[in-house]
């Protein structure tokens, strides 16, 4: 289980990893469900996804540990 945390929400989501696709299940129901492919390199790891205007590519690097609340 996880979240997404941006500075005016919070969304909750279950994740499943299979080989090399992750999929979020959020609870919201106007999110739904998101499918990544994912990959890794040094301390990041790079999600993909086929959108309607090309592919979208998001990059989570490794930082430090913080405390993160969510709400």
């Amino acid at each position: 289980q996880g979240a997404l945390v941006l500075p005016e929400h919070s969304y909750s989501f279950v994740y499943t990893i299979e080989a090399d696709k992750l999929l979020l299940k959020f609870d919201n129901s106007s999110i739904g469900k998101v499918i990544f492919k994912i990959k890794s390199a040094d301390d990041a790891i790079i999600l993909e996804r086929e959108e309607e205007t090309g592919t979208a590519e998001f990059t989570l690097e490794k930082q430090e540990s913080e405390e993160i609340e969510i709400e």
